[in-house]
């Protein structure tokens, strides 16, 4: 499995301030001062180091990591997302549970994750199947379209721009769904759904959650 961890980098600026004054010997002096204060940074730079290995190798699912993963290995006809940028503002928005590094199944982002590896590190068909499980729907696998895409839109369009009672009623609405296509902007379809619900997440609620309703807010319906 191909690991792409983010990595922390820090700066350290050191300053080292010599005396000048006095004689020949208490140059020297100073000199050998100013090398073990050297010496000392040095390892202090290399404690620092370590301290932040450690902290990475505790790092859980996260967007950054997992974007980059997505993006690196679902590319062409199985890219997920329009770029790596889009999908960590979609992947912030949609409240999917974190879960662990562990997950091969189930709707959440450590899942995913799972896949996103799982296809940068096989072949063609194995990128065909695991992209779409990399995916922000699941693919079936790290949950299914039409379950994720309504607890996403409950997370996303509540309050004034709440367009379903629970998610029951949003499921219900989808079963009569097409499918569609994935980046499809109007259609009665779940792709249509789908594409303005991330409108609404990186856009604006208040304008694209009426468009994820069951009735299509006038955008997602059938065309002639």
């Amino acid at each position: 499995m191909h690991a792409r961890d983010l990595f922390l980098t820090a700066t350290l600026t050191l300053g080292l301030f010599a005396c000048t004054a006095g004689s020949k010997d208490d140059t020297d002096t100073d000199a050998d001062t100013d090398a073990q204060v050297t010496d000392t940074d040095v390892v202090d730079t290399d404690v620092a180091d370590t301290d932040v290995a450690d902290t990475e190798v505790t790092d859980g699912p996260n967007c950054t990591a997992y974007c980059i993963h997505v993006t690196d290995a679902c590319t062409d006809a199985n890219k997920q997302y329009p770029s790596e940028s889009a999908c960590i503002a979609l992947c912030e928005g949609t409240g999917i549970p974190a879960g662990t590094s562990a997950d091969s199944t189930g709707d959440t982002l450590g899942c995913r994750d799972t896949h996103a590896e799982l296809a940068y590190a096989g072949d063609a068909a194995a990128k065909t199947m695991h992209c779409a499980h990399a995916g922000l729907l699941g693919g079936g696998v790290c949950g299914t379209p039409n379950d994720v895409f309504c607890a996403i839109d409950l997370h996303v369009c509540s309050g004034a721009n709440a367009v379903y009672a629970d998610v029951a009623a949003c499921t219900n609405a989808a079963d009569g769904w097409a499918a569609g296509t994935p980046g499809d902007a109007g259609g009665n379809s779940l792709a249509c759904r789908t594409y303005h619900l991330g409108a609404a997440i990186t856009l604006s609620a208040e304008t694209h959650c009426a468009h994820t309703a069951a009735d299509g807010g006038g955008v997602c319906v059938d065309t002639l």
